[in-house]
Order: structure tokens, then C-alpha cells, then sequence
């Protein structure tokens, strides 16, 4: 389900972005463009929120709602495969893969931490042990000895 709804996300801004390079609206970082898009579509707020979502924030939006709702690997590789793979501007590839990446790795921290947790662990003693644990991964991924 979260794979399709990536695609359909992504499928929404190409749509919208092939439409308005038909019109000569161009989603743009220049003052001229950002305010023709004002103009045409209803004012800053409006202007704002488009452009929002033509850079790919409810794509990653679904991600990371998605790696919280199925921690898997195998769901990470398959969004991996659908982004390299749609027709969209490479700026954009780019920053849902590197939100991908991000997700992806804090999610996999917290699910190797989590198998170390004792079962019935509460409060304060959770979070300690917790924190712990994600140090420790995090130092063996990143190179940064905890405590040291």
C-alpha cells in the first residue's frame, strides 16, 4: 500500500508539472517565476503550499510516515527502486533519495536498538537503556565511538 501511494504522489507532481510547462508556469526559484505562480494561483499561502509539494513534501511525508508504519527493509529497497525509476526532475530524485536514506537509516537504528531491549522495560530504565543501545549503533555506523 505505501509503495502505491509513493507512486501515486509522485505521479500527482509530474502530472502537475508537465501541466504547467504546457501553460509556461514554471515552479521556479527565481523571483519572477515564484511571483507569476503567486498570481495565478491565489496569493502567497497558496504559492507556498504548491511549491511545497512540487519539491516533494508529501512525498516525504509518505516515506517517513511509511518507516514508521513498516520498518522493513525490503520496503525501503522497493521505494528506493520506484523513485530511481519515475520520470521526474533530477533535483527532486535527488532530495526524496536522500530523505529515503535518512529515514531509512534512523529507522534501522531503532530497530537494531530495539532488539536489545528487555521485555517489560519501562519509564526512565527504557530510555536509558534505550539510549544506550542507538549510541552504540550509531557509533559502529558512523564512526563515532560513544564515550570517547
Amino acid at each position: 500500500m505505501w509503495i502505491e501511494y509513493l507512486k501515486m504522489e509522485l505521479g500527482f507532481i509530474e502530472t502537475l508539472r508537465r501541466r504547467w510547462d504546457a501553460l509556461g508556469i514554471k515552479v521556479a526559484e527565481e523571483e519572477e517565476g515564484a511571483e507569476r505562480l503567486d498570481e495565478e494561483y491565489g496569493g502567497d499561502k497558496g504559492a507556498e503550499a504548491r511549491r511545497a509539494v512540487m519539491e516533494g513534501g508529501i512525498v516525504e511525508s509518505v516515506i517517513s510516515n511509511a518507516g514508521k508504519a513498516v520498518c522493513r527493509l525490503e520496503m525501503f529497497e522497493r521505494m528506493e527502486e520506484v523513485i530511481r525509476n519515475y520520470p521526474c526532475a533530477e533535483g527532486l530524485r535527488a532530495k526524496l533519495l536522500k530523505h529515503l536514506y535518512s529515514e531509512g537509516r534512523q529507522m534501522g537504528v531503532v530497530f537494531l536498538a530495539s532488539r536489545y531491549l528487555p521485555p517489560g522495560v519501562k519509564g526512565q530504565a527504557l530510555l536509558k537503556t534505550a539510549n544506550k543501545e542507538i549510541l552504540s549503533q550509531l557509533g559502529t555506523t558512523c564512526g563515532v565511538y560513544p564515550g570517547g
